[in-house]
């Protein structure tokens, strides 16, 4: 592909487009759905998360688009999901996200950083790695366990 083609302006545009569409669809209410987010993945999609899955294995590896369905889901239960964007980089077939969360959990106050990077094919996201600060999301889970015990 020759570089400055209608074509490439075209696909980072498209992918601009699906970072804002990505995070408004990532903010879901407690007890919500997550399927809206999930149509802007391809069915065969895999999610990493570059957590060790070794050390924190909740979170840690990669999953399916079916997997990544369920652990979503079973995290909005008890709670909404808060996402600001913060940052984009895009390019024709790569589009890197940089994000806060905002979320209040048995008392407590989460907020975590990441960094999203997904790969587009076809106008959709085809694989996506996940990088955040695990050492807060370990206290999320903590916090979490606290209030199934209750």
């Amino acid at each position: 592909m020759v570089w400055g083609t209608d074509s490439k302006r075209a696909g980072v545009e498209h992918n601009r487009t699906l970072a804002y569409e990505v995070c408004k669809r990532w903010n879901i209410p407690k007890g919500g759905d997550v399927k809206p987010l999930l149509e802007l993945f391809h069915d065969d999609a895999t999610f990493t998360n570059m957590a060790r899955s070794d050390i924190f294995p909740e979170l840690g590896g990669t999953r399916t688009k079916e997997q990544f369905e369920e652990f979503l889901g079973a995290s909005v239960q008890n709670r909404a999901i808060n996402l600001q964007l913060r940052g984009i980089t895009a390019q024709e077939d790569r589009l890197a996200l940089e994000c806060t969360s905002d979320m209040r959990v048995n008392g407590h106050h989460y907020n975590n950083t990441y960094h999203y990077l997904f790969e587009i094919r076809d106008g959709k996201i085809a694989h996506a790695r996940f990088y955040l600060d695990t050492f807060l999301t370990k206290k999320l889970f903590e916090w979490v366990a606290e209030t199934s015990e209750e």
